[in-house]
């Protein structure tokens, strides 16, 4: 038995509004070099700045924040035993918790993975995390 997938069903667009910004050449020379680099127009590398400061940055500023190095982290959790890691994972749902209140989404599994989990593994790439 063939499946048919509708097409409408794929679309990944959103609609857009042009508008008109002021950068410093400095930082614009920055910025076109970088997207540079990735393959991306200049356009598409800012719009992918800003819709990660809107779908990261912002969530986790609500919350005091440390960014450290993947092998600093790692080095911190090898020097726990067994019963530190047990206390120290006790805070994790506490601060789902707050998180999800102060982001205005409800506290249940599949939030916590769409605007946690897969937040942090997207941006910070310590992992991958797919629903």
């Amino acid at each position: 038995m063939a499946r048919y997938i509708q097409l409408e069903s794929l679309k990944t667009t959103f609609r857009t509004n042009r508008i008109t910004l002021r950068l410093p050449n400095r930082l614009v020379d920055e910025l076109r070099k970088e997207a540079d680099e990735k393959d991306l127009t200049l356009n598409s590398f800012i719009a992918k700045i800003l819709i990660k400061h809107e779908s990261f940055d912002k969530r986790f500023e609500m919350i005091p924040t440390i960014l450290t190095s993947h092998v600093l982290f790692s080095a911190i959790i090898e020097t726990m035993n067994e019963s530190s890691m047990r206390e120290v994972s006790k805070i994790a749902p506490r601060m789902a918790k707050k998180l999800a209140a102060l982001g205005g989404w409800d506290y249940d599994v599949d939030n916590i993975v769409e605007n946690y989990f897969s937040a942090v593994g997207k941006y910070c790439g310590w992992y991958q995390f797919q629903v």
